[in-house]
């Protein structure tokens, strides 16, 4: 079963509701997972399990990156995570307790809220 997640800063930004990891017909093959396109500035899922590491922006086609990326992330606030995918060669994909990177203001002041399930 999948979370959905939806992502705030204190600058005022608020994301869609996004649907992440998978449902029941599709958890082997799909994890959406949080994604930000700095140039654009927008947050958007794809699927982490066919693209890993290399994603493009859906606006712009350039570079972005998956939130799970260190780069993006503020102090960790503990060892609690907001969202977490187990996959296949004992990989996985997790957003830890913690401030991220706000597409709009580009402050580490965005946080991550699981706000339901879906299947």
């Amino acid at each position: 079963m999948g979370s959905i997640l939806v992502a705030e800063c204190e600058c005022g930004f608020k994301s869609e509701e996004m649907f992440a990891g998978g449902g029941m017909l599709n958890f082997y093959e799909v994890c959406n997972a949080p994604a930000i396109c700095k140039e654009c500035g927008i947050i958007f899922t794809r699927n982490f399990m066919s693209t890993k590491k290399n994603i493009r922006c859906p606006n712009c086609k350039k570079k972005a990156l998956y939130y799970n990326d260190p780069i993006l992330h503020g102090d960790k606030q503990g060892e609690e995570v907001v969202f977490s995918w187990n996959l296949p060669a004992d990989e996985s994909f997790i957003l830890p307790h913690t401030t991220y990177c706000c597409p709009q203001c580009r402050q580490m002041n965005l946080r991550f809220f699981d706000v339901g399930c879906w299947d």
